[in-house]
């Protein structure tokens, strides 16, 4: 599930529609972080949940349907955040507690 992670902050939180989620990274099991390699991956503008013509999105997980969901950023007060598009008509990110979902995002 995209987010943000520090070091200093476990368990970190999630958001996963308007519930927060707290996950406690357990050393035994897997944590994957996506390098983004400017060589072969960039982060182009999208918007309503639609993939960009001819651009293959970089998968980040899947929702409970088991329907993927791919990395996002959507410009929140002139600051990029982290999040998720898939089925939902948008970026769905972080905001004030809550997921919020953002028509004009950029995906990787």
């Amino acid at each position: 599930m995209p987010c943000k992670v520090t070091p200093d902050l476990m368990p970190f939180p999630v958001r996963y529609g308007d519930d927060r989620v707290e996950l406690v990274w357990d050393r035994d099991q897997p944590f994957f972080i996506c390098p983004v390699d400017g060589a072969k991956m960039e982060w182009v503008q999208a918007a309503y949940g639609e993939p960009p013509p001819g651009r293959r999105l970089v998968p980040a997980g899947f929702d409970d349907n088991g329907r993927p969901w791919y990395h996002a950023v959507a410009l929140i007060n002139g600051v990029k955040v982290a999040g998720k598009v898939g089925s939902l008509g948008g970026a769905a990110v972080p905001l004030n507690g809550k997921e919020e979902i953002r028509e004009h995002y950029q995906v990787l």
